[in-house]
């Protein structure tokens, strides 16, 4: 499969994991949920990410059946700001964010795949750190469309693209 544009009005879907004894992925305060920065770690800086239009459900994102699946708008992603680097303190360029169309043509296969990546490539870990931080407000702005653990019974009528449930975020629905 020929990697293909992802579009800014498409959403992303991410995997969190509902397992108490991985670091904590998600909370709740106040009733209201709050997506981890642990939720994007990756070992490459370039947190993987499904893209919704290539996939018929929403749980086919997850890595584990008691995973919960949260959503991401590209344009949210591209629009990721104030991550700067320093080259000896003379040269300051901004890094560019954006949602990277990778198809997973091995095992497992994943034509939905996607990866978060930064232009110039992020070589410090606390500017990764950063950008962790902007993926978490943003899935925690548009919530899940899975909830971790949730039967798959319930997960079979998750909505699609076009009726992405976003979690009620400081008392207005998103």
């Amino acid at each position: 499969m020929t990697p293909t544009k992802v579009e800014n009005d498409e959403f992303l879907y991410r995997s969190i994991r509902a397992n108490p004894s991985e670091p904590e992925e998600y909370s709740y305060a106040s009733g209201k949920l709050i997506i981890s920065v642990s939720a994007f770690n990756d070992r490459g800086n370039k947190p993987s990410v499904d893209r919704s239009l290539l996939r018929d459900k929403p749980e086919e994102a997850k890595k584990n059946s008691s995973d919960g699946v949260a959503a991401l708008l590209a344009e949210d992603v591209r629009n990721i700001k104030g991550v700067k680097v320093t080259a000896e303190r003379t040269d300051e360029r901004t890094y560019y964010v954006d949602a990277i169309h990778r198809p997973l043509l091995a095992d497992p296969v994943n034509l939905a795949h996607c990866q978060v990546e930064c232009d110039p490539e992020l070589a410090n870990p606390s500017r990764f750190r950063k950008i962790k931080e902007a993926l978490a407000i943003i899935a925690t702005k548009h919530g899940f469309v899975i909830d971790p653990a949730e039967s798959a019974a319930s997960a079979s009528s998750a909505p699609t693209q076009s009726d992405v449930v976003r979690t009620e975020i400081g008392g207005e629905a998103r």
